[in-house]
C-alpha cells in the first residue's frame, strides 16, 4: 500500500499550503486554491480504490470437466420406426420366441426417414429399431440376450404369453455390433394394443431398450403399412 500513503500525504501538504495561502491572498484566489483542493482530494480517493482492486487475486479459470466413459459393456438404441422387406427370409421352428416362429435372413430397411414408436395394427406390418453396443476390444465373439416383453396374445394352443427371450450371438468389430432387432405382425393373435418394450442384457445389465406402442388404425389416422410376406412373425437384420 505504499502508493496510497504517498497520495494521502502528497493531500495533507496542499491542505496546508492552501491554508497558509487563503491567509494572504484575496477571495477569489482562495476559492480557486479550495476547488483546487477538492478536485487533488477525489482524484486521491479514485487512486486509492484503483489500487485496492488491482490488489485481489484474478479469478480462476475455469477447468475443463473430463467426460467419463461407461463401464462395458455398454449400448443404445440408435434408430428405430416401421420396416419394408427387401427379401423375404424362410421361416423357422423356435422354441425362445412367442409365436414358436422366427424368420432368418430377411434383408430390413427403414421405411421412413423419422424416427416413430406409433405402430398400426395391421397384418404385415414390421417394426423395430437399430442397437449399437460395445464391449472390451479383445472379445471378437459375444452374447447376449434378447427380452421381448408384449401386451398379451392368445395363441391358438390357448396359451397366453406376454413375453419371450432368446439368446443372441454376434461378431464384434474392434468391440462393436451394430444390428437391427424387429417384430412382423403377421397372425391374427398378434395383433394386440399395447407397449411392446425390446432389451438386450448382457448377464445383469440392460445394455439397450426401445418402447413402442401399438394401436387400432380405425381409431386414429395412421399411414399404410409396408407390403410383406405374409409367412412368420419375427423378423433378424443386419
Amino acid at each position: 500500500m505504499t502508493g496510497v500513503a504517498v497520495q494521502q500525504t502528497s493531500v495533507i501538504q496542499i491542505c496546508s499550503v492552501a491554508g497558509v495561502a487563503s491567509r494572504v491572498m484575496d477571495p477569489q484566489i482562495r476559492v480557486t486554491m479550495k476547488r483546487l483542493v477538492l478536485l487533488l482530494s477525489a482524484v486521491s480517493v479514485l487512486g486509492v480504490l484503483l489500487s485496492a482492486c488491482d490488489q485481489n487475486p484474478a479469478a480462476p479459470e475455469p477447468r475443463a470437466v473430463a467426460l467419463t466413459e461407461p463401464a462395458l459393456p455398454y449400448g443404445k438404441a440408435t434408430r428405430h420406426g416401421l420396416f419394408r422387406h427387401r427379401g423375404a427370409g424362410w421361416v423357422q421352428d423356435s422354441a425362445k420366441t412367442s409365436t414358436g416362429k422366427v424368420i432368418r435372413g430377411a434383408t430390413l430397411e427403414f421405411l421412413e426417414n423419422q424416427n416413430t414408436d406409433r405402430i398400426p395394427l395391421r397384418n404385415g406390418v414390421t417394426f423395430g429399431y437399430r442397437y449399437w453396443l460395445k464391449f472390451p476390444p479383445d472379445q471378437k465373439q459375444v452374447s447376449f440376450k434378447r427380452v421381448l416383453v408384449h401386451p398379451e396374445m392368445n395363441l391358438p394352443d390357448g396359451t397366453k404369453v406376454t413375453r419371450s427371450e432368446r439368446k443372441l450371438g454376434k461378431k464384434t468389430t474392434h468391440g462393436i455390433v451394430t444390428s437391427i432387432d424387429a417384430y412382423a405382425l403377421s397372425e391374427d393373435y398378434e395383433l394386440v394394443e399395447g407397449d411392446w418394450i425390446f432389451q438386450l442384457w448382457y448377464e445383469n445389465k440392460m445394455l439397450a431398450e426401445q418402447k413402442f406402442t401399438t394401436y387400432w388404425p380405425h381409431r386414429e389416422q395412421a399411414p399404410a403399412a409396408p407390403a410383406r410376406p405374409e409367412t412368420g412373425n419375427q423378423a433378424s437384420g443386419t
